[in-house]
Protein backbone atom coordinates (compact mmCIF):
# COMPACT_ATOMS: atom_id res chain seq x y z
CA UNK A 1 0.00 0.00 0.00
CA UNK A 2 2.33 2.16 1.16
CA UNK A 3 4.96 1.66 -2.01
CA UNK A 4 1.70 2.27 -4.52
CA UNK A 5 0.39 5.59 -2.71
CA UNK A 6 4.32 6.31 -2.97
CA UNK A 7 4.44 5.88 -7.04
CA UNK A 8 1.01 7.46 -7.10
CA UNK A 9 2.84 10.61 -5.25
CA UNK A 10 5.95 10.05 -7.79
CA UNK A 11 3.47 10.44 -10.88
CA UNK A 12 1.61 13.36 -9.42
CA UNK A 13 4.96 15.36 -9.13
CA UNK A 14 6.56 14.44 -12.12
CA UNK A 15 2.91 15.96 -13.60
CA UNK A 16 3.10 18.74 -11.96
CA UNK A 17 6.77 19.68 -12.46
CA UNK A 18 5.89 19.29 -16.11
CA UNK A 19 2.82 21.68 -16.30
CA UNK A 20 4.62 23.96 -14.07
CA UNK A 21 7.26 24.46 -16.49
CA UNK A 22 5.80 25.77 -19.10
CA UNK A 23 3.20 27.91 -16.45
CA UNK A 24 3.65 31.28 -15.51
CA UNK A 25 1.78 33.37 -12.88
CA UNK A 26 0.91 37.00 -12.78
CA UNK A 27 1.65 38.83 -10.13
CA UNK A 28 -0.49 41.94 -9.66
CA UNK A 29 0.15 44.92 -7.30
CA UNK A 30 -2.94 47.34 -6.43
CA UNK A 31 -1.17 50.52 -5.66
CA UNK A 32 -2.51 53.60 -3.73
CA UNK A 33 -3.15 56.41 -6.30
CA UNK A 34 -0.60 59.17 -6.06
CA UNK A 35 -0.74 63.15 -6.74
CA UNK A 36 2.42 64.87 -6.23
CA UNK A 37 3.71 68.52 -7.95
CA UNK A 38 6.78 69.07 -8.67
CA UNK A 39 7.87 72.63 -9.35
CA UNK A 40 9.78 73.04 -12.23
CA UNK A 41 9.85 76.88 -12.69
CA UNK A 42 10.41 78.74 -10.45
CA UNK A 43 11.92 75.45 -8.72
CA UNK A 44 14.14 77.26 -6.24
CA UNK A 45 13.93 76.98 -2.64
CA UNK A 46 13.48 79.19 0.27
CA UNK A 47 17.11 79.33 0.60
CA UNK A 48 18.46 79.15 -2.83
CA UNK A 49 15.20 80.68 -4.94
CA UNK A 50 14.89 81.15 -8.67
CA UNK A 51 16.09 84.61 -9.64
CA UNK A 52 13.37 86.41 -11.67
CA UNK A 53 14.26 90.02 -13.69
CA UNK A 54 10.78 92.45 -12.64
CA UNK A 55 8.10 92.85 -15.67
CA UNK A 56 9.70 90.31 -17.65
CA UNK A 57 6.94 87.17 -18.98
CA UNK A 58 7.31 83.71 -17.85
CA UNK A 59 5.68 80.63 -18.52
CA UNK A 60 5.69 79.32 -14.60
CA UNK A 61 5.12 75.42 -14.33
CA UNK A 62 5.10 72.19 -12.61
CA UNK A 63 4.78 68.72 -13.45
CA UNK A 64 2.48 66.10 -11.96
CA UNK A 65 2.96 62.14 -11.19
CA UNK A 66 -0.64 60.87 -11.75
CA UNK A 67 -2.02 57.91 -10.95
CA UNK A 68 -5.94 57.05 -11.76
CA UNK A 69 -6.81 60.11 -10.02
CA UNK A 70 -9.03 61.38 -11.96
CA UNK A 71 -9.39 65.24 -13.61
CA UNK A 72 -8.37 68.24 -12.71
CA UNK A 73 -10.92 70.58 -11.01
CA UNK A 74 -8.33 73.44 -9.46
CA UNK A 75 -5.33 74.41 -10.45
CA UNK A 76 -3.71 77.32 -9.04
CA UNK A 77 -0.62 78.73 -7.79
CA UNK A 78 -1.04 81.89 -5.25
CA UNK A 79 2.05 84.59 -5.44
CA UNK A 80 3.25 85.98 -2.24
CA UNK A 81 5.48 88.71 -1.55
CA UNK A 82 6.21 91.81 0.01
CA UNK A 83 3.35 94.50 -1.53
CA UNK A 84 2.33 91.79 -4.02
CA UNK A 85 -0.31 89.10 -4.10
CA UNK A 86 -1.70 87.17 -6.58
CA UNK A 87 -3.34 84.21 -7.45
CA UNK A 88 -2.70 82.80 -11.15
CA UNK A 89 -5.00 80.26 -12.97
CA UNK A 90 -3.24 77.28 -14.65
CA UNK A 91 -3.76 75.39 -17.33
CA UNK A 92 -3.06 71.57 -17.44
CA UNK A 93 -1.42 69.50 -20.32
CA UNK A 94 -1.77 66.00 -20.64
CA UNK A 95 0.57 63.85 -21.99
CA UNK A 96 1.06 60.08 -22.65
CA UNK A 97 4.14 60.15 -20.29
CA UNK A 98 3.55 63.16 -18.24
CA UNK A 99 1.38 65.71 -17.23
CA UNK A 100 1.36 69.69 -16.39
CA UNK A 101 0.74 72.80 -15.03
CA UNK A 102 1.47 76.11 -16.53
CA UNK A 103 0.25 79.92 -17.05
CA UNK A 104 1.97 82.96 -18.71
CA UNK A 105 2.95 85.21 -15.86
CA UNK A 106 4.81 88.87 -15.91
CA UNK A 107 7.00 89.66 -12.93
CA UNK A 108 6.52 92.38 -10.82
CA UNK A 109 8.66 95.16 -11.22
CA UNK A 110 9.49 95.24 -7.40
CA UNK A 111 12.87 96.41 -5.72
CA UNK A 112 15.49 93.36 -5.71
CA UNK A 113 16.10 90.93 -3.23
CA UNK A 114 12.31 90.63 -2.94
CA UNK A 115 11.36 87.29 -2.29
CA UNK A 116 8.49 85.62 -3.77
CA UNK A 117 6.12 82.70 -2.53
CA UNK A 118 4.30 80.42 -5.07
CA UNK A 119 1.88 78.25 -3.61
CA UNK A 120 1.04 75.69 -5.99
CA UNK A 121 -2.08 73.63 -5.34
CA UNK A 122 -4.68 71.40 -7.23
CA UNK A 123 -7.45 69.11 -6.93
CA UNK A 124 -9.37 66.64 -8.65
CA UNK A 125 -13.05 65.65 -9.53
CA UNK A 126 -12.19 62.01 -7.01
CA UNK A 127 -11.47 64.58 -4.41
CA UNK A 128 -7.45 64.28 -4.49
CA UNK A 129 -5.00 66.89 -3.37
CA UNK A 130 -1.76 68.03 -3.71
CA UNK A 131 0.14 71.08 -2.27
CA UNK A 132 4.14 72.11 -3.08
CA UNK A 133 5.98 75.44 -2.69
CA UNK A 134 8.78 77.07 -4.77
CA UNK A 135 10.25 80.36 -4.01
CA UNK A 136 11.85 83.09 -6.86
CA UNK A 137 13.28 86.50 -6.04
CA UNK A 138 13.57 89.75 -7.64
CA UNK A 139 16.73 91.12 -9.37
CA UNK A 140 20.38 89.44 -9.61
CA UNK A 141 22.22 88.30 -12.12
CA UNK A 142 20.46 87.00 -15.27
CA UNK A 143 21.37 84.32 -17.63
CA UNK A 144 21.10 80.78 -18.99
CA UNK A 145 22.91 77.11 -18.26
CA UNK A 146 23.59 75.09 -21.28
CA UNK A 147 23.83 71.05 -21.47
CA UNK A 148 26.15 70.39 -24.46
CA UNK A 149 25.61 73.34 -25.77
CA UNK A 150 21.89 73.38 -26.07
CA UNK A 151 19.37 75.58 -23.50
CA UNK A 152 18.76 73.72 -20.20
CA UNK A 153 15.51 75.32 -19.95
CA UNK A 154 12.40 73.34 -18.33
CA UNK A 155 11.39 71.83 -21.66
CA UNK A 156 14.59 70.09 -22.16
CA UNK A 157 14.92 66.58 -22.40
CA UNK A 158 18.63 65.32 -22.57
CA UNK A 159 18.96 61.65 -23.70
CA UNK A 160 22.77 61.33 -23.93
CA UNK A 161 24.66 58.16 -25.11
CA UNK A 162 28.00 59.12 -24.14
CA UNK A 163 28.67 59.63 -20.82
CA UNK A 164 30.71 62.61 -20.74
CA UNK A 165 28.50 66.49 -20.73
CA UNK A 166 29.42 69.33 -21.29
CA UNK A 167 28.32 72.32 -18.98
CA UNK A 168 28.43 76.19 -19.92
CA UNK A 169 26.60 79.28 -17.96
CA UNK A 170 26.07 82.42 -20.01
CA UNK A 171 25.15 85.53 -17.96
CA UNK A 172 22.64 87.88 -19.85
CA UNK A 173 22.66 90.54 -17.37
CA UNK A 174 25.14 91.62 -14.14
CA UNK A 175 27.49 88.65 -14.71
CA UNK A 176 30.16 91.50 -13.04
CA UNK A 177 28.05 89.65 -9.89
CA UNK A 178 28.88 86.52 -10.14
CA UNK A 179 31.28 85.17 -7.78
CA UNK A 180 31.29 81.40 -8.92
CA UNK A 181 28.90 79.12 -10.61
CA UNK A 182 28.51 75.27 -10.23
CA UNK A 183 26.54 72.39 -11.33
CA UNK A 184 25.42 69.64 -8.72
CA UNK A 185 24.52 65.81 -9.82
CA UNK A 186 22.28 63.38 -8.86
CA UNK A 187 21.45 60.39 -8.82
CA UNK A 188 19.35 57.78 -6.71
CA UNK A 189 20.62 54.33 -8.70
CA UNK A 190 23.31 54.74 -9.44
CA UNK A 191 23.80 56.58 -6.09
CA UNK A 192 25.39 59.70 -7.01
CA UNK A 193 26.01 63.61 -5.65
CA UNK A 194 28.79 65.13 -7.25
CA UNK A 195 29.46 69.04 -7.78
CA UNK A 196 31.10 70.44 -10.78
CA UNK A 197 32.61 74.11 -10.71
CA UNK A 198 32.50 76.03 -13.73
CA UNK A 199 35.57 77.95 -15.09
CA UNK A 200 35.44 81.31 -16.25
CA UNK A 201 36.40 81.28 -19.38
CA UNK A 202 34.74 84.88 -20.05
CA UNK A 203 35.42 87.16 -18.20
CA UNK A 204 31.92 88.04 -16.66
CA UNK A 205 30.05 86.96 -19.21
CA UNK A 206 30.59 82.50 -19.45
CA UNK A 207 31.93 79.84 -17.16
CA UNK A 208 32.13 76.25 -18.29
CA UNK A 209 32.69 72.34 -17.36
CA UNK A 210 32.76 69.09 -17.99
CA UNK A 211 31.69 65.39 -16.25
CA UNK A 212 31.68 62.52 -16.61
CA UNK A 213 28.54 60.38 -15.53
CA UNK A 214 29.69 57.11 -13.82
CA UNK A 215 27.49 54.90 -15.03
CA UNK A 216 23.96 54.92 -17.17
CA UNK A 217 20.74 56.07 -15.14
CA UNK A 218 18.53 58.94 -15.22
CA UNK A 219 20.19 62.09 -13.64
CA UNK A 220 19.06 65.23 -12.01
CA UNK A 221 21.22 68.44 -12.93
CA UNK A 222 21.03 71.79 -11.05
CA UNK A 223 22.99 74.94 -11.71
CA UNK A 224 23.86 77.23 -9.39
CA UNK A 225 24.94 80.68 -8.99
CA UNK A 226 26.83 82.58 -5.82
CA UNK A 227 26.70 86.45 -5.63
CA UNK A 228 26.31 88.56 -2.56
CA UNK A 229 27.53 85.87 -0.25
CA UNK A 230 24.50 83.62 -1.25
CA UNK A 231 23.42 80.96 -3.82
CA UNK A 232 21.16 80.91 -6.00
CA UNK A 233 19.30 77.88 -8.61
CA UNK A 234 19.22 79.09 -11.91
CA UNK A 235 18.44 75.36 -13.60
CA UNK A 236 16.71 72.17 -12.93
CA UNK A 237 16.70 69.32 -15.51
CA UNK A 238 16.68 65.72 -15.94
CA UNK A 239 19.35 64.01 -18.01
CA UNK A 240 18.99 60.19 -19.10
CA UNK A 241 21.93 58.67 -20.08
CA UNK A 242 20.43 55.55 -22.09
CA UNK A 243 21.30 52.33 -23.65
CA UNK A 244 20.10 49.39 -24.99
CA UNK A 245 17.67 47.09 -22.74
CA UNK A 246 19.44 44.54 -20.74
CA UNK A 247 17.01 42.33 -18.85
CA UNK A 248 18.56 42.04 -14.98
CA UNK A 249 19.60 38.27 -13.82
CA UNK A 250 16.81 37.54 -10.83
CA UNK A 251 18.59 34.11 -10.47
CA UNK A 252 16.64 30.67 -9.70
CA UNK A 253 13.02 31.04 -9.29
CA UNK A 254 9.98 28.35 -8.74
CA UNK A 255 6.52 28.83 -9.62
CA UNK A 256 4.06 27.30 -7.17
CA UNK A 257 3.49 23.95 -9.54
CA UNK A 258 7.14 23.40 -9.58
CA UNK A 259 7.18 23.98 -6.16
CA UNK A 260 4.57 21.56 -5.20
CA UNK A 261 5.90 19.02 -8.21
CA UNK A 262 9.52 18.81 -6.39
CA UNK A 263 7.36 18.54 -2.95
CA UNK A 264 5.54 15.52 -4.25
CA UNK A 265 7.91 14.16 -6.29
CA UNK A 266 9.90 13.84 -2.92
CA UNK A 267 7.49 12.43 -0.76
CA UNK A 268 6.55 9.51 -3.83
CA UNK A 269 10.32 8.59 -3.74
CA UNK A 270 10.52 8.32 -0.16
CA UNK A 271 7.61 6.25 0.46
CA UNK A 272 8.65 4.05 -3.07
CA UNK A 273 12.20 3.51 -1.70
CA UNK A 274 11.17 2.89 2.10
CA UNK A 275 8.26 1.20 2.42
CA UNK A 276 8.65 -2.52 3.54
CA UNK A 277 9.33 -5.26 1.27
CA UNK A 278 7.36 -8.77 1.21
Amino acid sequence: MQKTLGWIMLLVGMALLLVGSTSTFATVIYETPTLTIYPSFPSGTQVSPTLLKGGTWYDIEAYLTVLDVGSLTVKTVTITGTDYSKVVPLTWVHHSDYDKIHSGWTAPVLPDETLLTFQWHVETDKGYKADATSYGKIGGPVGKFYINGQEANIDSVFRVSSPTLTFNFKATKHGDLIVSAWIAIKCDSPVVDDQVTLTETTTDTEWTGTFTLPSRGTYTILGYINYGGKTYRLMSVFSNFDSEFQPTSEGFKLNMLQILGFASTGIGILLVFTGKKH
